[in-house]
């Protein structure tokens, strides 16, 4: 019907989509009502590479906020080209389209010809990309601060607790969810970030010049610089273990125990 409106108005042509339904127009919001309470029931964490959504064109982290932008996606507009230059802004240079097709890959060629744009089809062409990746990684020199005088590590106080007097390896505790700051920033934005629950959450604050296993920086995806601690951390270490609180909109604030104003800390 869309098709001969169009015809009767001067068109030249109409094509109909070979599509399976009216995804990203009004006809699709009863689908997505009945799809988000098995999008609720998924429990999404928190994502540890910002994510762009399509239908707000803007970074997000929150686990909370997934289900019901993955329910306006299917009936909001794909804002792809706003999304595509949000994250040239953010200086991402390498673009990768994983699929069968070359139509995002062509489009962004025409969006931006700085940027680098490469497609994962096949077995050959997924090696292909490694590859180049590997060397671009390979070549690229991360400039590192200067390493700072403390390192605050962030846990469940009833891991703390639970580890043992006279070491505690870190790395276990992963899938518990902890992480490793040297600033002031790190600490509340990985605190309000990684623990979904508000409460029960330690800071341990580590003096670097007395730990025994192996300490590296490395940068993030979005350039920022973490210590990682490798290996056990020796509880001669430990300095001191803060209890971190919320504020009254139920975010964790900087707990005033902590000196912040030294030593780039």
């Amino acid at each position: 019907r869309a098709s001969e409106l169009c015809k009767l108005a001067g068109a030249k042509r109409a094509v109909a989509l070979p599509v399976s339904g009216a995804f990203h127009s009004p006809l699709m919001v009863a689908a997505g009502d009945e799809l988000y309470p098995f999008l609720r029931e998924a429990r999404f964490q928190h994502a540890k590479i910002p994510v762009v959504m399509n239908v707000a064109a803007d970074f997000n982290t929150s686990g909370g906020d997934f289900a019901p932008m993955l329910t306006m996606q299917i009936s909001g507009s794909v804002r792809w080209d706003e999304s595509m230059r949000l994250l040239i802004s953010e200086g991402v240079d390498t673009f990768i389209e994983l699929g069968s097709g070359e139509v995002l890959s062509g489009l962004m060629k025409r969006l931006s010809k700085e940027v680098a744009v490469l497609g994962v089809r096949d077995n050959q062409t997924t090696l292909g990309v490694a590859q180049i990746l590997q060397s671009a990684q390979a070549n690229e020199v991360v400039e590192l601060p200067e390493p700072p005088s403390v390192i605050y590590h962030l846990l469940k106080k009833e891991m703390w607790e639970a580890a043992p007097d006279t070491d505690y390896a870190s790395d276990t505790l992963e899938t518990e969810g902890f992480t490793h700051c040297s600033t002031a920033d790190q600490l509340v934005d990985s605190a309000n970030r990684h623990f979904r629950s508000r409460n029960g959450i330690v800071v341990v604050e580590i003096d670097v010049a007395s730990v025994q296993s192996e300490i590296k920086y490395e940068a993030a995806a979005n350039g920022t610089v973490y210590p990682h601690i490798y290996g056990v951390l020796n509880r001669s270490a430990v300095k001191r273990v803060v209890d971190i609180v919320t504020g009254p909109d139920g975010r964790f604030l900087m707990p005033s125990e902590l000196n912040t104003s030294e030593g780039g800390v």
